[in-house]
């Protein structure tokens, strides 16, 4: 049974018994297995026996061929790093029709941002991260002629393959208003009354503020991921007028609505 939920590759059978699969983005049959690629089957860059090798991928380049009269626009999703590239990969030469494709790009990155102010890179595969040969937007490219062909490393550029929860208004409301003060893990303290919570976010901001409220004190805290990438954790950095600087854990599983006792 498979354990690693991050399996980069297919599962076929290779010619090494303990080694598993190809990389599905190196198995096209568009200058497969050059540079950027590995014929070692325990590479996490192996690109299979030979072209289309793998079952899912000869699959789905023969449903692109039946359509690729009909197809205007191919996207090849990934993660992580935010960028988005055309090609080529196999090659650091610029395609007849870079200037188009790249004018696409620059257009979906703007959308992207104008949403969630992220910044994405853009330019062609090899240039833009690395040398990737039988890649499926090459493919896609370079043998069914669909001009806007993209490879697309999605959110975010931090915390790898384990990101944070989105962060919104309606996920952090339930956030625990109580934890373990951070200097000597043994104080119970309290943010504040959860009723009392206001949520602070504008897209200029990189991570929202939450204020509370008690008859004490105003209590502004920022959330951040933890640099773990732990998903049901935040890590909280504010000033209390009493206590002065301080970081602590914040865990959605914790509940008290109204402020630790004790």
């Amino acid at each position: 049974m498979l354990m690693d939920r991050l399996w980069r590759r297919t599962r076929s059978k290779t010619s090494v018994p303990f080694c598993y699969g190809a990389d599905p983005n190196r198995n096209w049959d568009y200058h497969w297995c050059e540079r950027g690629a590995s014929s070692d089957p325990c590479s996490d860059l192996f690109c299979g026996e030979k072209a289309f090798s793998e079952i899912e991928i000869a699959q789905v380049a023969k449903f692109i061929a039946s359509q690729r009269d009909t197809i205007v626009n191919y996207i090849n999703f990934h993660a992580y790093s935010q960028m988005w590239m055309s090609p080529w990969g196999y090659t650091t030469m610029r395609p007849a029709q870079f200037k188009l494709q790249d004018d696409g790009s620059i257009q979906a990155i703007n959308a992207l941002t104008a949403v969630h102010s992220t910044k994405y890179l853009h330019g062609s595969i090899a240039q833009t991260i690395y040398l990737s040969s039988g890649s499926t937007a090459d493919w896609a490219y370079g043998i069914a002629n669909i001009t806007f062909s993209y490879g697309v490393e999605l959110r975010d550029t931090v915390y790898s393959y384990n990101p944070c929860h989105p962060f919104t208004q309606s996920s952090c409301k339930n956030v625990a208003a109580c934890q373990t003060f951070a200097s000597d893990e043994k104080t119970a303290y309290s943010l504040g009354a959860q009723n009392s919570l206001q949520w602070k976010f504008t897209p200029s901001q990189e991570y929202p503020t939450l204020i509370y409220k008690t008859t004490e004190r105003t209590l502004h805290v920022d959330l951040q991921c933890l640099s773990s990438g732990e998903p049901d954790k935040l890590e909280v950095h504010g000033q209390d007028p009493k206590t002065g600087l301080y970081t602590m854990t914040l865990s959605s599983k914790c509940v008290c609505w109204n402020g630790c006792k004790g």
